[in-house]
């Protein structure tokens, strides 16, 4: 959380506005899903710190069902996975040029599609989220203290539009953390709503500024999961 949160300071702090791309992988990298170790879990972290990051997203075709891979290059860019069926997986009717991947923990786009818990359908969820809301796309990016070296949280912001993502990096669930922000938040009360995750989710007290401090939106993190919030202003 520590290691997350410190680069993605660095890195808003370093660029101009918006004017960087994020990616989880490439063509010449190790494929998500094989640096993860197969772990669902994890993938979707990762897919959810892509999608709510500053700057704009790239995604390695194939990262979206979980496709893995390793070096040599040839075995980065196998045939994309659209059906189970061989030899081409549905990306051709002929031999492909590479022989395909073994597939993905969730399996091919037509087995995940009809899933709501797929890393594809995650995926779908992220985009149409981020499509919505202008904090994702544009806003301001403020990194916040959280307490707890497994936790990362940031803040998107724009207008009235603030859009929270709490992540646990950490392989436990927990409750020892609070975030704080110095100022830069909404103007004032606002309503916590869940956007994406689960759990019961409490609002902050706004304070001069636009911070807060030692908000703990939800009781306990689970271990590797990003939950996003929308703090609603209210015009209280």
């Amino acid at each position: 959380g520590a290691l997350v949160s410190d680069a993605l300071a660095r890195v808003v702090a370093t660029y101009p506005e918006g004017q960087f791309a994020t990616f989880l992988s490439n063509h010449d990298q190790v494929r998500v899903m094989s640096q993860v170790s197969a772990s669902r879990p994890r993938a979707r972290l990762a897919a959810t710190l892509l999608l709510t990051y500053p700057g704009v997203p790239f995604v390695y075709y194939g990262e979206e069902i979980g496709m893995p891979g390793r070096k040599p290059d040839p075995r980065l860019r196998t045939p994309m996975a659209w059906t189970g069926e061989e030899p081409g997986l549905g990306f051709s009717t002929g031999t492909p040029w590479e022989e395909p991947q073994t597939l993905a923990v969730d399996g091919s786009v037509a087995a995940q599609t009809g899933d709501p818990e797929s890393l594809l359908s995650r995926y779908r969820d992220l985009i149409h989220l981020r499509n919505g809301s202008p904090a994702l796309r544009y806003g301001e990016t403020l990194v916040l203290e959280t307490g707890n070296r497994a936790v990362a949280a940031y803040l998107r912001t724009i207008g009235d539009d603030h859009v929270l993502v709490v992540a646990n990096l950490g392989g436990l669930e927990t409750g020892d953390y609070g975030l704080v922000l110095d100022s830069g938040g909404p103007d004032g009360p606002v309503e916590a709503v869940l956007l994406l995750g689960e759990g019961e989710v409490t609002s902050p007290e706004i304070g001069p500024g636009g911070g807060f401090d030692g908000y703990r939106p939800f009781d306990t993190l689970p271990a590797r999961t990003a939950l996003v919030v929308r703090l609603a202003e209210t015009g209280g």
